[in-house]
């Protein structure tokens, strides 16, 4: 709102010599020229087409009813305020199975202030809230990935100024079905039961899956099966749970079975290429019984597969050395075995097993001995018992001889080095204390001539001959020596009498 006074000189009531007055305005150091807008003979004016957040120089002219107009009136200097932005203009999108490409422009009121970055938010249609959003960027154009196919979403986007976050703009969009069908490799194997099979998928995205399988037979019969027709296949619609895990359960132990899975929604691609996987053999004992248990050539045997509790298995079948023997005898039941006149070439090793892979074991033996493989094995183990203890015996013997040679060596070391024991020890001490305390013998007068000393002979230890010498005997009492008295010393005449010594004195020539 701009207001001003008359001209100058003007009188009111000489309002009619005015016709009508100009405001001239442009924005501050812009290419912009001056524009004006008339205000007639009104003394106040509202310039309502001005930018947000910019600085405009402003004047006012009079006119009369003549050609003339009057000079400008004083410049004055406004700015406009800011706002928040407006939303985006022409927000599009396009998308595919997995991704929704979003495009847009700058707001086209940007409230006067540049656009710093946008926000971009998405979340399922079905969601009350949002549920995602990207990391802000001032790029006019983003993508959102990871999206389920053939699903609805709600997508925006607003920009941000120095004021703050502007107005949303919204769409509905929609990505398109899926053709991909899922990857199912061993690695999808979690874990392999006996009556049941865990897959697992590193992408949870989807909240089921539908599972068709087909069981090929028993492992121990099925090499290589081709997948059926896929009416033959069962299928189960299985919930995922925590951490991707789809558990198809209820299935037939020690058995080969073709999978195949794909997501339980409409649109999200078709079954996955079957994987060939087994199921793990039931913790089940079979036994295999000779009847008798010791024949003679020529006679009749009978084996029979069975249960430790006495059942008959199902759809049993008979090995001999690992070769799987004919179609079940006409006169045998179909867990039974017969061997109608047994020869040396039915010596060996038979074997039945169930329809589920469990297996039974019993060897026949050129003795004409049936025996189970328990038994066979105790002959080895005796054996072992045997030599575990004739092991520790030789062990304890050379453990006594080693200790008896060590007690022998210790004994003759003892024997060959004086006794250092401590009653040893205190009655050496009570010889020396012996020694100290008696008298010293009684030594005659030394002869009247002067002593003078003579060096001996150079490198010689031995005094002169008729020298005398000066014995000091010096004894260390920690090592079982004597020390003679403070203040003694014993003078006497090479060669010195005998005295009673642990060991020979140091003699020191003077």
């Amino acid at each position: 709102m701009l207001g001003w006074d008359l001209p100058v000189g003007v009188l009111a009531s000489d309002e009619a010599f005015v016709v009508r007055y100009e405001v001239a305005y442009a924005p501050v150091g812009g290419a912009e020229s001056n524009r004006f807008t008339n205000s007639n003979t009104s003394t106040s004016l509202t310039l309502t087409d001005l930018s947000k957040g910019t600085t405009y120089e402003i004047a006012v002219y009079a006119r009369n009813s003549g050609p003339y107009r009057s000079p400008p009136s004083n410049g004055i200097t406004i700015v406009t305020e800011t706002s928040l932005p407006s939303a985006p203009s022409n927000f599009a999108w396009k998308s595919d199975a997995t991704s929704i490409a979003l495009t847009w422009e700058a707001p086209l009121d940007a409230g006067g202030l540049p656009v710093l970055h946008y926000n971009v938010e998405y979340s399922a249609a079905s969601d009350d809230v949002v549920s995602e959003k990207l990391p802000d960027s001032a790029e006019l154009a983003r993508t959102i990935d990871r999206l389920l196919p053939a699903r609805d979403y709600v997508v925006r986007v607003r920009a941000v100024n120095r004021r703050g976050a502007g107005e949303w703009a919204t769409r509905n969009a929609k990505t398109k079905a899926s053709t991909k069908s899922v990857v199912l490799t061993p690695t999808n194997v979690l874990r392999n039961g006996e009556t049941q099979i865990e897959l697992r998928f590193a992408e949870t995205l989807f909240d089921a899956y539908d599972v068709r399988y087909w069981r090929a037979g028993p492992r121990s019969s099925v090499d290589s099966e081709p997948a059926p027709d896929p009416s033959e296949w069962t299928t189960k619609t299985i919930p995922v749970e925590k951490g991707g895990i789809v558990r198809l359960e209820n299935l037939v132990s020690a058995s080969v079975y073709y999978v195949a899975v794909k997501p339980s929604r409409s649109g999200f691609g078709n079954y996955s290429e079957p994987l060939k996987t087994y199921t793990q053999y039931f913790l089940r004992v079979l036994e295999l019984i000779a009847e008798p248990k010791s024949f003679k050539i020529g006679e009749t045997v009978t084996l029979t597969c069975r249960t430790p509790e006495g059942d008959v298995p199902d759809r049993v079948t008979f090995y001999f050395d690992d070769k799987k023997l004919s179609s079940p005898q006409a006169n045998a039941s179909s867990n039974e075995w017969l061997i109608g006149t047994a020869t040396e070439r039915d010596d060996g090793t038979y074997r039945c097993e169930d329809g589920e892979g469990h297996e039974g074991t019993t060897t026949v033996q050129l003795a004409g001995k049936f025996e189970s493989d328990k038994s066979s094995d105790a002959p080895i183990a005796g054996g072992i018992t045997v030599a575990v203890i004739i092991l520790i015996c030789v062990l304890i013997a050379l453990v006594w001889y080693c200790r008896s040679r060590s007690k022998k060596k210790h004994e003759d070391e003892e024997e060959g080095q004086p006794s250092t024991t401590p009653a040893t020890a205190t009655k050496k001490k009570e010889s020396y204390a012996d020694v100290t305390d008696a008298p010293p013998p009684k030594q005659r007068p030394p002869p009247p001539f002067e002593l003078k000393p003579r060096s001996p002979p150079p490198y010689s230890s031995e005094p002169a001959p008729g020298a005398q010498t000066v014995s000091i005997i010096t004894r260390n009492p920690g090592y079982g020596q004597v020390a003679p008295k403070r203040g003694s010393s014993r003078i006497s005449e090479s060669p010195s009498p005998p005295r009673r010594e642990i060991s020979p004195p140091r003699e020191t020539a003077v």
